[in-house]
């Protein structure tokens, strides 16, 4: 949780990422974030409009993350009057349990084209963040659902989160 955590400040200090882009178009909210399970390198970010029960429906916008798992797209002001499903899927990222004293010669571990971890923007916000936490916050309301009240079991799932780790996983 502390790496997560840290990796997560770390992007909100305004790195910029390497393939994404850094103007905000006209009518849009610039919003960075990262992928991190370790910082998830080379990863493709895509972000969804969602259905009420959680399913991603509409692509918004993708890109890709940089060598520290950051990523900055413009959402249009449009897309994002409810919570957006952030997708990641691929990349790499070192292994943080190799005993291997010197970061370059790290374990790394490869990510599938079909892996992925799922995070939720919120309305109004300017950053977030796609870990295992996040993914396990989402599958847990998807599997919670009953009809079409994903977004208010999203919003009591986060909530508990908050209560017990004392910080917004997402």
């Amino acid at each position: 949780v502390y790496t997560v955590f840290s990796v997560i400040l770390t992007a909100c200090g305004g790195e910029e990422p390497g393939s994404a882009s850094t103007s905000a178009e006209q009518g849009a909210n610039q919003v960075t974030g990262i992928a991190a399970k370790g910082p998830i390198t080379a990863a493709d970010i895509e972000i969804y409009q969602m259905d009420s029960t959680g399913a991603a429906t509409s692509l918004v916008t993708s890109t890709t993350t940089n060598n520290r798992g950051i990523w900055t797209v413009s959402i249009p002001a449009a897309s994002h009057s409810a919570p957006l499903l952030v997708v990641s899927k691929g990349g790499d990222f070192v292994d943080e349990s190799d005993t291997e004293p010197d970061p370059a010669l790290k374990r790394r571990i490869a990510l599938g084209s079909s892996d992925e971890l799922l995070g939720i923007l919120y309305p109004g916000e300017s950053t977030t963040s796609v870990t295992l936490l996040t993914h396990a916050l989402i599958q847990k309301t998807r599997s919670e659902v009953s009809g079409s009240d994903f977004f208010s079991l999203l919003d009591d799932n986060r909530d508990l989160a908050i209560a017990h780790i004392g910080f917004n996983p997402f």
